[in-house]
């Protein structure tokens, strides 16, 4: 699995590739390249480097270090079996099989690994006679080698065996194979019963060959369905569907690393259409609610799983922060790396880039020490292995009487819809044909347009959308007034309040309206605090200096009408932003943004840039948000444009500026998905800063300020249309929240002292003393 085990004298410590490749990089760089008594080590070393790069598919970057190394005339056999691997890696057979016939292992366990990769490459060039062949070669090497030890060389020929087995459409015998790979892949399972998976996982296994067998096994269960349909071959697909979804929850809660994380999401991700529609079939089938309500699950459980979980972690960080130093270090470091990281991506020096790059890893190794100690606290592991994905009655608790979540699963070829109420739950699927998709793009494309000289072009297609995405609901939707909506894919760039019912009138008009990535994240809870009510900033009033953004003339105003502190011009800087955002319950950013779909990482939200720092100072980029203490803020509100938009990433949903400010533990934000008028933005903003201080929700506050700007004179009918004011969205819970300074807040503190005097003075004086007590 790339796992390298290190002994020290206190004990073993695992590492991940990342890991790895920073100590044999940090031993490179110790050694002299001036003494050839360490040439052979300098050569071990890369040759690690070279391999690992493979094993996380950097296969150009192995590649040419292999190039490096094949120079020097040693270790061919590592080198031509690797670039094999690279070349069937990128899909190019036949130049793997050439690499591979140049290896000549003598008295090595390594010719079971060749035999196998034989057996792939002339498989995928359905050459199946040589494919068996080397099939044959390799179980006899492994008995040769290894006996009837259990290892991951045998479950690969297994797996592959397996699938020759599918080719031929022998599926039981398919089905068994399988078993015996994942026996191969998780020593500690030991049954041969091909309905039986691995219900429990610890310990150290080949963890994502483990969950490709048990998803195989489940396909081959599928498929006899269809041969001859049977719905307990549909329950063994589940449960072997189940298996895979319960090695992934170990893995991502127990591993700390993002290569086995992103692993295992994109996995889960490829597969939960077809778990999901798999529930929803037994469902019909059976007619037993709980396959319907585990098709929810499974659909929430490929929601934005990574940011559930960090806020998670960042939630136990802060509980052990008080009296751990760990926690504390962990976080400056983390700073650390990210202050470096950017730093590398502006500077063009390739020395000063090297140097960066060794200060990152060694930053990055002592991170790593830290989090080893920091999982061996047995506390620590069963809080975060616990199950972060909420049951439905624990979702249902958590909508209000007059509220309906509706979360979207959107596949190719279909939409499903899951429906809930506090006593409510429903789904519906619905065909989806390209006219679908091409209306979506029409809308994003309609709204992103922005031009008051021409007509909105978004009408038509916003009433097509509405019939797809609203109109089936309607009659489970008729005592509603609030929708809490969790889209996927696509559907997250799109405002569903800009749907139209019919011609003029717009879903805003008939609910409130909040997102959110996921169901778990209705849980989420904000630490309340007695901070300060509302920070405020807006540094592009007028034209700044450099002029690398236009003038927000209505910013100034949008921001002057808040109570609160209040930065403007030349004083809205981002270190006085990093030194005050922990310490106020709402922030308001008036101000630039650009979102970087190509580097999610340079997106960024631009402070007042002076003179005497370069500009890349004065910006807040994404992976600084990250690292944010945002705990005590229960709002931001991010009028800045573009800070709802990003990189879409399949199941965790979009990179925005946004997410990062939810990743720092702010869990109400409202931003904007692309480029916002000035004027209808300072507007919006007025207006819900207005009914904020009346003490309105925050999603009820952001609907009447939209309402407002309909039915104002004072804005242009040109820009009423939804381009212009559903660029702004509510992403949170739908908690009220109370103005500290605002005079009603005081006088029902003070009523509330003199009521609580009064009762406790009348309560003495009425009470009478029982016998035997003075």
């Amino acid at each position: 699995e790339g796992t390298i085990y290190v002994v020290s004298d206190a004990y073993p410590k695992i590492m991940t590739y990342n890991e790895s490749k920073n100590y044999f990089e940090k031993a490179l760089a110790i050694l002299s390249p001036l003494n050839p008594s360490y040439s052979d080590l300098r050569v071990n070393y890369q040759m690690n480097i070279a391999a690992i790069l493979v094993k996380e598919e950097s296969f150009d970057s192995a590649s040419r270090l292999y190039q490096i190394i094949s120079s020097q005339n040693i270790h061919l056999n590592e080198i031509y079996h690797n670039l094999g691997i690279i070349s069937s890696n990128k899909g190019r057979y036949a130049q793997a099989i050439n690499y591979f016939r140049k290896v000549n292992y003598s008295n090595s366990s390594r010719v079971i690994d060749l035999d196998y990769n034989f057996a792939l490459c002339f498989s995928k060039l359905a050459a199946y006679d040589s494919s068996r062949s080397y099939l044959a070669k390799g179980f006899q090497n492994n008995l040769i080698w290894n006996g009837h030890r259990k290892n991951v060389s045998l479950g690969l020929l297994y797996h592959l065996a397996a699938d020759d087995h599918l080719f031929r459409r022998d599926w039981k015998a398919s089905a068994a194979l399988y078993q015996q790979s994942i026996q191969q892949f998780y020593p500690a399972f030991n049954d041969s019963d091909i309905h039986r998976n691995p219900e429990i996982f610890t310990g150290i296994f080949s963890y994502a060959h483990l969950f490709k067998s048990l998803v195989s096994k489940a396909a081959v269960f599928e498929e006899l369905n269809r041969q001859k349909p049977d719905s307990s071959l549909l329950r063994f697909a589940l449960d072997s569907y189940r298996s895979a979804f319960k090695l992934s929850d170990y893995i991502l809660t127990t591993y700390t690393s993002e290569e086995s994380r992103m692993f295992l999401l994109k996995n889960t991700n490829d597969i939960s259409d077809k778990v999901i529609q798999l529930c929803l079939e037994l469902g019909k089938l059976t007619k037993k609610n709980k396959f319907e309500e585990e098709a929810f699950y499974f659909d929430q459980r490929n929601k934005a799983f990574l940011l559930t979980l960090s806020l998670q972690e960042n939630k136990m960080h802060l509980l052990k922060a008080g009296n751990d130093t760990i926690v504390a270090k962990q976080y400056n470091l983390r700073r650390e790396v990210t202050r470096l990281s950017l730093s590398a991506a502006f500077i063009n020096d390739s020395n000063k880039i090297s140097q960066l790059n060794a200060e990152i890893r060694d930053d990055e190794i002592s991170l790593a020490a830290l989090q080893s100690s920091l999982s061996r606290d047995l506390k620590y592991s069963r809080l975060l292995s616990a199950t972060i994905l909420p049951s439905l009655p624990e979702v249902q608790r958590e909508i209000g009487r007059y509220s309906k979540l509706l979360s979207y699963h959107l596949s190719p070829n279909s939409l499903v819809i899951f429906c809930l109420g506090q006593q409510f739950y429903k789904h519906i699927e619905i065909p989806l044909d390209s006219s679908f998709y091409s209306a979506l793009s029409a809308l994003t494309t309609g709204l992103h347009r922005l031009d008051p000289s021409q007509r909105y072009p978004g009408s038509v297609t916003a009433m097509k959308l509405y019939n797809f995405l609203i109109r089936p609901l309607t009659p489970w939707l008729h005592d509603t007034r609030q929708l809490i909506i969790i889209p996927e894919n696509e559907l997250s760039y799109l405002p569903f309040e800009a749907l139209e019912p019919s011609p003029g009138r717009y879903l805003v008009e008939n609910f409130t309206t909040q997102y959110q990535y996921s169901a778990a994240l209705l849980l989420q809870k904000s630490i309340k605090s007695n901070a300060a009510y509302t920070l405020a900033f807006a540094p592009y009033d007028v034209d700044t200096p450099s002029g690398d953004f236009s003038a927000l003339p209505y910013s100034a105003q949008e921001v002057n009408a808040i109570k609160g502190k209040i930065y403007i011009g030349k004083e809205a800087t981002k270190e006085k932003f990093l030194n005050l955002a922990n310490k106020y319950d709402i922030i308001q950013l008036a101000t630039h943004a650009v979102a970087n779909d190509s580097a999610p990482g340079l997106s960024f939200i631009a402070f007042y840039p002076g003179s005497l720092v370069p500009v890349n100072q004065t910006r807040l980029y994404a992976p600084e948000i990250y690292n944010l203490r945002l705990d005590s803020v229960n709002l931001i509100f991010l009028s800045a444009c573009e800070t709802g938009g990003g990189k879409l990433i399949h199941g965790e949903g979009i990179l925005s500026l946004s997410r990062a400010f939810s990743y720092a533990g702010c869990p109400n934000i409202i931003t904007s998905l692309w480029k916002a008028n000035d004027q209808t933005t300072a507007f919006i903003s007025t207006r819900f800063h207005h009914y904020l201080q009346q003490g309105e929700r925050i999603d009820k506050a952001l609907q009447l300020s939209k309402l407002d700007l309909l039915q104002s004179p004072a804005i242009s009918p040109a820009l009423k249309t939804p381009d212009h004011w559903a660029n702004l969205i509510f992403i949170g819970s739908s908690e009220q929240l109370i103005n500290n300074n605002h005079p009603l807040c005081y006088m029902i503190v003070v009523l509330a002292f003199i009521t609580s005097l009064l009762f406790f003075y009348f309560y003495r004086k009425n009470r009478r003393p029982s016998p035997g007590l003075r």
